[in-house]
């Protein structure tokens, strides 16, 4: 045998004006809340968008620049050192750079300390003297700045002096 017909649902009661303005500013209340999420997380993703964009952006400069720091780095040191620095083409630029991209002061003070010094140093002369009486450098008394111009150009170019 079928089943016995359900009694259809008893209708909604009609609700009151005092339960139906607390009904509406119980969906106020919400929607204010969804909106200020919502604010919430659009602020949140823009800020991180923006950091994130900026990172990107510092990372992408250092990453073309770099190199560029890093070869006027090895020039300005090895500038200051008095040395010759070989042709950078052939240097692997990466180990000179630091975990930030930037120059490795450290790494580079290294290499350009370990290259060969461009002026040589000059052993210390001892002090050359001149004769008054015939203008020729002698180790008697005298200085070469009273010495004839001409005689002092004939030593030099005869090697006496140099």
């Amino acid at each position: 045998m079928p089943p016995a017909p359900a009694s259809p649902p008893a209708p909604p009661q009609p609700l009151t004006y005092d339960e139906l303005l607390a009904e509406r500013d119980r969906w106020r209340e919400a929607a204010a809340q969804a909106q200020a999420a919502q604010a919430s997380a659009i602020e949140e993703a823009t800020t991180a968008g923006r950091d994130a964009g900026r990172d990107e952006g510092r990372q992408a400069a250092m990453t073309e620049l770099g190199p560029e720091l890093v070869d006027a780095a090895l020039r300005l040191r090895a500038s200051t050192e008095g040395v010759e620095l070989p042709n950078t083409e052939y240097l692997d630029i990466r180990k000179f750079t630091g975990e930030d991209g930037k120059p490795n002061a450290e790494a580079v003070e290294t290499y350009v300390s370990s290259l060969r010094k461009l002026r040589p140093e000059f052993p210390q002369l001892g002090a050359m003297q001149v004769n008054y009486v015939g203008a020729s450098m002698s180790s008697e008394g005298g200085s070469m700045s009273s010495m004839d111009p001409e005689a002092l150009a004939d030593h030099i170019a005869d090697g006496h002096i140099i």
